[in-house]
């Protein structure tokens, strides 16, 4: 035993170079196996399409916004949302005259009995959405909040209700009690990628937003300070 700590005193310069050697491998092999270990980023998830119905009235509902910018300025509310299944059909009522041109209100000059058979007779059958909101762009709502957005029944493309949908929608609101609808049937609603990235529902959608980042900020710009 002697013998041997004498040697391994004679020599320590050496035993330690060659230590120090030994834990050069050892932590570079470590970070070999950290960088190896590293993991790959996460596919993007494709939202399912959305399904072609036939619509039961022809109308147009072409964006009137130029820009995504006219678009957030002209939504009372735009949100992210996921649809919670639920939905329920409603009537949709003309107001009363609100102008003295029959050419924008038709019912213009008539008499208050003439006006309930026209409310009657001209009232659409729409059916409501409830989504879940869960991120707020722009408007007075709150994370949670359960929102009604209604359905024309003029589009070809009314949003599913399935579970796993991800939205961005653009709102109008209604008189009291009336659920929001979309500022356009053919602009201001998409599905979201699993990265924040935008598909928009209807192909004739020529707003070019991208991102649900990209209307956050646009919303955030036009915002008073």
């Amino acid at each position: 035993m002697r013998t041997l700590m004498g040697l391994l005193d004679r020599r320590g310069t050496g035993t330690s170079a060659l230590g120090a050697a030994a834990l050069v491998v050892v932590l570079s092999g470590c970070g070999q196996a950290a960088v190896g270990a590293a993991a790959a980023p996460a596919a993007v998830e494709e939202p399912e399409p959305i399904p072609v119905v036939e619509p039961t009235c022809i109308a147009d509902y072409g964006s009137s916004y130029g820009s995504a910018a006219q678009l957030v300025a002209g939504a009372a509310v735009v949100v992210r949302a996921s649809p919670t299944g639920a939905s329920r059909g409603y009537k949709s009522y003309p107001l009363p005259p609100t102008s003295d041109d029959p050419a924008t209100s038709p019912q213009t000059g008539m008499s208050p009995e003439e006006f309930a058979q026209f409310r009657e007779e001209a009232a659409l059958d729409l059916t409501a959405i409830t989504v879940r909101v869960v991120e707020v762009i722009k408007g007075d709502v709150a994370v949670g909040d359960l929102v009604e957005v209604s359905q024309n029944m003029c589009t070809e493309r009314p949003l599913p209700t399935d579970e796993g949908r991800d939205y961005l929608l653009a709102l109008a609101t209604s008189e009291s009690g009336a659920p929001m609808s979309q500022l356009s049937d053919s602009g201001a609603a998409w599905q979201v990628r699993s990265d924040r990235t935008l598909v928009p529902v209807h192909p004739e959608d020529d707003l070019d937003v991208t991102s649900v980042d990209q209307l956050a900020a646009l919303a955030a710009a036009a915002a008073p300070a």
